[in-house]
Formats: C-alpha cells, sequence, structure tokens
C-alpha cells in the first residue's frame, strides 16, 4: 500500500471517529420509523411509514451532496458516481461500471414481549435496541458514512458506488421488481445484511400452509391439538403456543 493510501485511510478511519454521533443519531432516526409493510396508500405502495423512512434516507443523502433515484416508490438509490483515471491522477471519463450495495428500510414486525419501545432506539450502555439495528437499518447506516467518510477522505472510486434501498425485503421483493424494469442491475455487489459482515447470495424462502386432520393412531398419550406462534415466517417467533390433550 503507498503512503498516499495509507494517508487516504488514517483519514477515513478519523472521519468515522469525529462523526460517531452523527452515525449513531442517522440509525436512531431510521429506527424510530416502524416501517413495516403495510397497506399501500396513495403512491405509497408498501404504506405511511416505509414511505417515510424511504423519504427521509434520499433527502438525507441529497443534502450531503449525493445523487438518488427514486422508481415510483416502490425503491431506489444513492449513487457516488466513479470514474477512470490517467497515471497523473486525473479523470479521462467516468466509470462504466457499477458496484451495487442492496440494504433494505422495512423491518419484520416488533411482536411482543419487549423490555424496551422497539422503534425508540434507546441505548444502554454501548448498545441500541430496537427493531432494525441490525436487519437492516444498521447496515444503511453502515455503508452510506462509509460512502460519505470515503468521498470526504478524497478517495476516487473506479466504479460508480450505488447503495440500493430495498423496501420490501422482508415480504417479498416485489419493489425490486419494479426497479430493475427502470433501472439496470448493477455489475457487481454484496448484501452487508443482518449481522454476518458481507453476504453475496441467499437461499430462497418458501412460504406455504399446510393443513390436515389427524385420524387417532393410539389411546394413551399426549395428543397435539394444534400448534401456533410469531407475528411473521421470517423472523424467530417471540412466543408459541400448543394445545394438547393427555388421554
Amino acid at each position: 500500500m503507498t503512503e498516499t493510501s495509507e494517508t487516504k485511510r488514517a483519514a477515513v478511519h478519523a472521519l468515522i471517529d469525529e462523526r460517531a454521533d452523527e452515525l449513531i443519531e442517522l440509525l436512531r432516526e431510521l429506527i424510530r420509523f416502524p416501517s413495516v409493510n403495510a397497506a399501500p396508500k396513495e403512491n405509497m405502495p408498501f404504506g405511511v411509514e416505509v414511505q417515510r423512512a424511504f423519504d427521509y434516507m434520499l433527502g438525507r443523502a441529497r443534502a450531503d451532496g449525493f445523487e438518488t433515484v427514486n422508481v415510483d416508490n416502490y425503491g431506489g438509490h444513492i449513487d457516488w458516481q466513479g470514474a477512470e483515471y490517467d497515471e497523473a491522477g486525473e479523470m479521462i471519463a467516468l466509470a462504466s461500471e457499477t458496484l451495487g450495495i442492496p440494504v433494505h428500510l422495512d423491518v419484520v414486525p416488533a411482536g411482543n414481549g419487549w423490555s424496551v419501545d422497539p422503534f425508540a432506539a434507546e441505548l444502554i450502555g454501548n448498545k441500541m435496541y430496537g427493531r432494525g439495528t441490525t436487519d437492516n437499518k444498521g447496515a444503511v447506516v453502515a455503508v452510506y458514512c462509509a460512502m460519505k467518510a470515503l468521498r470526504d477522505a478524497g478517495f476516487m472510486p473506479e466504479k460508480n458506488i450505488r447503495l440500493l434501498l430495498g423496501l420490501d425485503e422482508e415480504t417479498g421483493w416485489s419493489g425490486m421488481v419494479k426497479y430493475l424494469e427502470k433501472v439496470p442491475a448493477p455489475d457487481l455487489g454484496f448484501s452487508p445484511d443482518g449481522d454476518f459482515p458481507v453476504i453475496n447470495g441467499e437461499k430462497g424462502i418458501l412460504d406455504f400452509g399446510i393443513a390436515k386432520k389427524l385420524e387417532k393412531t393410539r389411546d394413551k398419550g399426549i395428543i397435539i391439538r394444534s400448534i401456533e406462534g410469531g407475528v411473521a415466517s421470517n423472523s424467530v417467533p417471540d412466543k408459541a403456543r400448543a394445545i394438547i390433550m393427555d388421554e
């Protein structure tokens, strides 16, 4: 690594340290939107709160000097324009390839049993509590603040850096389908989703229900009449309930 690269790396670390309070406050602002997918409203295909979170993030990016795109409120992105440079460091052309970093602003329902308000983003010690702190608003803020710090430290990306904002990742991805009808897919990318550092692929989800009436096959023992639990098929249930009979 060259001395210039080391200097820029140190500058980025310093900026991130200096802006720690700003990063934390941005995350708190996003968590305060209870952006659970809801019934569509006019020009709000995923409900009011998802739209509010989306508008807030795009507005924040524009205020910080980034280019943004909104595809009919189904999804959008924040762009950091890349370029090609000659040996002297002079720009000779705009970048032709795009690195996409998909994240999402929607969250699963909070459920019950919280010891704090799940949408208050309360800080207790060195931890923040709230729905979406990890999946996936924490990643939104981490990537966005990294982009901003790199840009402000003088880094010149050779590819366009694009933060893609999904709005219904937890409920079906129809928004990304609409988005990709109008915006070309990036050339390469990765997804910082959940608490694993980098994800470049996920298995699909098959969501279905099964119902069957079972005939009695034994005279004694415990019979399970029904089982239920949770508020969403893709989140850990806060509680479960079973009805059993002891014969």
